[in-house]
């Protein structure tokens, strides 16, 4: 008997994606509001849907805080980031076809009391799923946006109420004196005199 091995193609199917965070600025004084944009797409060797997609940023370095109502996605909902006290940014089940992208973007403050020289990181990660519901093959990437305090800069103004006018002599006057600190940085040990 004459036996026959044919080789079998195919094709395999599945979803790879990968994410992007970045920010316009890598370093700056404390108190900076950087501008983060999080995009996950399909990368080129991706061949089908990803489902079960979630999207999370944890802003847990003590030195990061989200602003809170800046958050907008092109694609889902936002389960996490808006609301005052959140910590998270997320989206959650979202399912993204080839080709499809999902942009994310928010605020957060870098703490104006944080020192010269404190790098910030706090990565953006996907989690997803070849297969709709549980089952199938869970995949994740992430990509980190670090970010390093220079010098704080701080920028004070002092302004003086003047008591109203009063002709009368021997009249304590009453005089308000207010400093205003503009930031972004906290400031130290402020003398008025």
């Amino acid at each position: 008997r004459l036996c026959q091995n044919r080789a079998r193609t195919g094709q395999v199917v599945e979803p790879v994606l990968e994410i992007i965070k970045e920010s316009p600025v890598a370093s700056g004084p404390p108190g900076t509001i950087e501008d983060f944009t999080v995009t996950i797409s399909h990368a080129g060797t991706s061949t089908a849907t990803a489902h079960d997609l979630t999207i999370a940023d944890l802003l847990g370095d003590p030195n990061l805080t989200l602003i809170p109502g800046t958050v907008t996605t092109s694609v889902g909902t936002i389960s996490g980031g808006n609301d005052s006290g959140d910590t998270e940014v997320s989206l959650s089940h979202l399912a993204l076809a080839p080709g499809e992208t999902v942009t994310v973007t928010y605020q957060a403050i870098v703490n104006p009391s944080a020192a010269a020289g404190v790098t910030v990181d706090t990565p953006a990660t996907i989690n997803w799923d070849s297969t709709p519901g549980p089952g199938g093959r869970v995949a994740s990437d992430s990509d980190p946006e670090p970010f390093v305090t220079s010098t704080p800069e701080v920028d004070l103004a002092i302004t003086i109420e003047e008591a109203s006018v009063i002709t009368i002599t021997d009249t304590e006057l009453v005089y308000t004196v207010i400093v205003t600190n503009n930031g972004p940085s906290t400031a130290n040990g402020i003398e008025v005199v």
